[in-house]
């Protein structure tokens, strides 16, 4: 049989290991169960314990359960007291079952926390105590409608249009509950809230710091003013003459180190002058390597 090039590709082999799994295919027949080539692969799974009210669509450790609230077992959430409108579309992946011995089979309930990724959509639950989400200044929602999304990793990505998170569209919530406050938008890395901080508004910061640097550039001008004028002053006293017209023999040596000095702090807040000049156009500007606006992202 001739060789089909390039049929495996990856990354996550060798290429030896690549090129050895393409003979194994196209040679001979797929080893019973190796899983290769995404043939089926015979491996112990947990067995999810279905309630009454799901319907179950499942293939080997993936599973679409339609059914109520339920984070747990059949007596957790508002589907385990009967609550009407709490029903729920739970996408989960990798159910796990901790401490189960090997090679034995096991019944699980959903686990939100220890399942290896979950896309869980329900009208009615308490979603932050569900998932343990640190609380935040928005608080823990309890009995709303919500999507959770949890894995590993999570990519959110749009070609075109951008990603806006938006709250508070509307002024009635799923339930038709007047909602009274605006939630805001919390990235809380590590699920630690203790030192969480408000977000800076770039306009107002930028707006802020040219005040500031207006205010520096202000004192700035009135030391050198005030260095012109003690210049001026120190010349007078140099050329001021005692009579019967000498001069001072105790002056001149300390206005000259002083109007020495005074040149050196003129030549010094012209510098300053400059470096304000150009760090405002570098942090402030879109102009700048190292402007502080992001050209992309908005906060309110």
């Amino acid at each position: 049989m001739p060789r089909i090039e390039k049929i495996i590709t990856n990354k996550n082999a060798s290429r030896q290991d690549n090129k050895t799994v393409e003979e194994r295919l196209v040679d001979r027949p797929t080893q019973a169960g190796s899983g290769i080539g995404c043939s089926s692969k015979f491996e112990t799974l947990p067995e999810y314990i279905t309630a009454e009210c799901e319907n179950v669509i499942s293939n080997a450790n993936s599973y679409i359960v339609l059914g109520r609230d339920r984070p747990n077992t059949r007596l957790s959430g508002y589907g385990g007291i009967g609550a009407a409108s709490a029903h729920s579309i739970d996408l989960v992946v990798g159910r796990k079952a901790p401490g189960a011995p090997k090679d034995q089979k096991v019944y699980v309930d959903p686990n939100f926390i220890l399942d290896s990724a979950r896309i869980h959509i329900s009208e009615r639950t308490d979603v932050d105590r569900n998932f343990n989400i640190a609380a935040g200044f928005n608080g823990d929602t309890t009995n709303r409608s919500a999507i959770a999304l949890k894995a590993d990793a999570l990519r959110l990505m749009a070609d075109d249009g951008g990603i806006k998170l938006v709250t508070r569209v509307n002024n009635r919530n799923s339930n038709g509950i007047l909602v009274g406050r605006v939630g805001g938008v919390e990235l809380i890395a590590g699920n630690d809230d203790s030192d969480l901080q408000s977000m800076v508004k770039g306009e107002n910061l930028v707006n802020f710091l040219n005040k500031i640097i207006d205010q520096i550039n202000t004192l700035n001008g009135i030391v050198m003013s005030m260095t012109t004028a003690m210049t001026v002053f120190e010349f007078g006293l140099l050329s001021h003459i005692h009579p019967p017209g000498s001069p001072s023999p105790v002056l001149p040596p300390f206005v000259s180190a002083k109007v020495n000095s005074n040149v050196q702090t003129l030549l010094k807040a012209s510098m300053q002058k400059i470096n304000l000049a150009a760090e405002s156009i570098n942090s402030l500007t879109s102009l700048g390597s190292n402007d502080i606006l992001s050209s992309y992202h908005k906060v309110n």
